[in-house]
């Protein structure tokens, strides 16, 4: 059977620790689930990159503090050209779940995006300016904000309805 350890909210940004946190691997898989680090920050490509070895694969899910005085799209572009770099590897593969499907064994899917909160026409104003996103990502409005969580959520129910199709 596989095991997928999980971990999330690491926030190595804050104090920065990319250098000096050590994960114990606890399962041959490892998803890093939203808010580990800044991408502009080299320091956690090499996080990832320190931690590879240890994994078959380690899985990525963006959350709304990797792309801090970035952008969403230079975040992405980022984690898919360490993904591009893992590929043929036979261990240590990188994958970011972004609308993703991997098949981990014939009989266990991972479905993986980021599916931010729904905001509503009442809660846009209390959230444009009571959340730092807005601020500290470049070009991110409450308007993407809005579209990502629709177009996450389609594929999302898409997906699942595909594996009920399938008998998974």
């Amino acid at each position: 059977m596989a095991k997928l350890q999980i971990l999330s909210d690491l926030h190595l940004e804050s104090p920065a620790a990319y250098d000096i946190f050590e994960i114990t691997p606890t399962a041959e898989y490892l998803a890093l689930i939203e808010d580990i680090g800044y991408t502009k920050n080299d320091g956690l490509i090499s996080f990832i990159r320190k931690h590879l070895p240890k994994f078959k694969v380690i899985f990525y899910v963006l959350g709304n503090h990797e792309p801090y005085h970035w952008s969403y799209a230079a975040s992405k572009q980022t984690l898919l050209t360490l993904q591009a770099e893992t590929e043929q590897q036979a261990n240590g593969k990188f994958v970011l779940l972004d609308q993703t499907r991997y098949d981990l064994t014939p009989t266990v899917t991972i479905l993986g995006c980021t599916l931010f909160s729904k905001i509503t026409d009442v809660q846009k104003d209390y959230v444009i300016f009571g959340l730092n996103d807005f601020y500290h990502i470049e070009d991110w409005t409450v308007e993407e904000h809005v579209q990502n969580h629709e177009d996450d959520l389609k594929w999302l129910n898409t997906e699942v309805q595909k594996l009920e199709e399938e008998g998974g």
